[in-house]
């Protein structure tokens, strides 16, 4: 009998865009017409000091994040 719930693993393809490049792309995964992701959303412009409809407000700058290299991590993410 097939499972009711779906199943949300990542596939291997997406483990290992994770290890090389320290992010995934999950389709699907929020709308932005739900309650809980706009407020998130509005979160997000406001903890950047950015308002999403004036692109003169987007620092690039603001949103960067700081980068390591994978064997920092890739330990630990193998027994995943």
């Amino acid at each position: 009998m097939p499972s009711a719930t779906p199943d949300y693993s990542l596939t291997e393809e997406q483990k290992q865009h994770f290890l090389d490049h320290g992010f995934i792309k999950l389709d699907n995964c929020f709308s932005v017409n739900d309650e809980q992701c706009k407020g998130l959303m509005e979160r997000m412009w406001e903890r950047l000091d950015m308002d999403p409809n004036d692109q003169n407000t987007w620092n690039p700058w603001r949103g960067m994040h700081i980068c390591y290299p994978q064997f920092s991590f890739l330990e630990k993410a193998t027994y995943i």
